[in-house]
């Protein structure tokens, strides 16, 4: 298996799990055709987030990361973690 996607994989599970989507599901179970709403919507969730994954595992093995990252980018991960 490949070490970017195995990295990666916790993080989708994360989002995958998130808090996020459970007001669409109430809803959703909650309208006249509650089984293929919420059928429609799990499937196309899942396969959003599958998606997204393997774009940003392809992109980062064309990525060359340095050794020592540039302070620009150290300093611009500590602001958007702080935000």
């Amino acid at each position: 298996m490949d070490p970017a996607f195995s990295e990666a994989v916790p993080f989708a599970l994360g989002i995958l799990l998130s808090p996020f989507p459970v007001v669409p599901v109430i809803l959703l179970l909650l309208s006249d055709r509650a089984t293929a709403t919420g059928t429609a919507f799990l499937a196309t969730f899942i396969a959003g987030v599958a998606l997204v994954t393997t774009v940003f595992v392809l992109l980062s093995e064309l990525i060359d990361f340095p050794e020592h990252p540039p302070n620009w980018a150290s300093w611009t991960r500590i602001g958007l973690g702080t935000a």
